[in-house]
């Protein structure tokens, strides 16, 4: 949104149900609820430039980045997985019981909330 005309300046289509949106690196990646991807995006130049299958995923939510992975929840398979952003690819799937929805890196580690069992787990980065 433009903040001197109070206009959209852009928009960007991206899968189904898109969830989350975290900045890492020099992309923007966003979390597809309903499909089950990541979509990534170029914010230099407003458009999609990969969609990551996150394969298995049932319930992808809260994104994070760690200065060298991304990192996605899925609520409903109770696992985070990790995707090297220079390949798009997943490269590790970590379980995390109790519904994993959101993800926060502090500098140091990961902390993801759990709606199942009103946890917080820290994880460290892959």
């Amino acid at each position: 949104i433009d903040p001197s005309s109070n206009e959209v300046i852009d928009t960007i289509n991206v899968d189904s149900a898109p969830w989350h949106v975290a900045f890492g690196g020099s992309n923007i990646y966003v979390s597809n609820y309903g499909s089950n991807t990541v979509s990534v995006i170029n914010p230099a130049a407003n458009e999609l430039v990969d969609t990551i299958e996150v394969a298995g995923s049932t319930g992808l939510r809260g994104l994070a980045y760690d200065g060298s992975n991304i990192y996605v929840a899925d609520a409903i398979r109770d696992t985070v997985s990790v995707i090297n952003p220079a390949t798009n690819e997943v490269t590790h799937t970590v379980g995390v019981s109790g519904g994993p929805m959101i993800i926060v890196y502090d500098g140091t580690s990961l902390f993801v909330s759990n709606k199942d069992e009103a946890t917080v787990t820290k994880l460290l980065p892959m």
